[in-house]
C-alpha cells in the first residue's frame, strides 16, 4: 500500500501515466473515450487520439449557470480524468461519478481508493492542474 501523491503542474507540462507520455492537458482530452457527469450515466466518445493500451474516462461537471446569458455562453467544465490499462466498467464508473467532491467538483483527494489512480483535475481555467499518483513506498 502507498500514499496518494497530488502535484500542481502545468497544462502543457509532459506526463506520464500508465507507461504513455501524454503533452499536457490537451493530449489527455483527446484520448477521453467516456464521460460521465457527476452522480448521472455515463456515454462513449469515440476518442480523437486513443492511446494503445490506455483507457481514459472524463467526470465532470459544468460551471454553474445563474442567468439566461450564462447558459448562453458558459462552456466550462470541472474535469476529473481516471485512467486505466483495462476498460472501466459500468460499476467503476458509476463509483467514481458518485466519490464525494470537494469545491469545484474535485474527485482528487488523499483518500481516494488506489484502484482510481493515476487521476488528473482541471478547474476548467487557469493554467494548471493536479495529478494524483500512488507514491509506492
Amino acid at each position: 500500500m502507498g500514499k496518494i501523491l497530488i502535484q500542481e503542474i502545468s497544462i502543457i507540462s509532459k506526463v506520464e501515466i500508465l507507461g504513455h507520455q501524454f503533452n499536457g492537458l490537451l493530449d489527455i482530452k483527446k484520448a477521453v473515450e467516456k464521460y460521465c457527469r457527476i452522480k448521472r450515466d455515463s456515454w462513449d466518445v469515440e476518442p480523437k487520439s486513443p492511446v494503445e493500451g490506455i483507457h481514459v474516462i472524463c467526470v465532470y461537471e459544468p460551471y454553474p449557470c445563474f442567468d439566461s446569458y450564462d447558459y448562453a455562453n458558459e462552456d466550462r467544465d470541472y474535469r476529473n480524468y481516471f485512467f486505466s490499462t483495462e476498460p472501466f466498467t459500468k460499476q467503476q464508473i458509476d463509483y467514481l461519478s458518485k466519490l464525494p467532491t470537494s469545491s469545484n467538483a474535485q474527485i482528487l483527494n488523499v483518500l481516494m481508493p488506489e484502484w482510481t489512480l493515476p487521476a488528473i483535475y482541471y478547474p476548467g481555467e487557469g493554467e494548471m492542474m493536479r495529478v494524483a499518483t500512488l507514491d509506492e513506498v
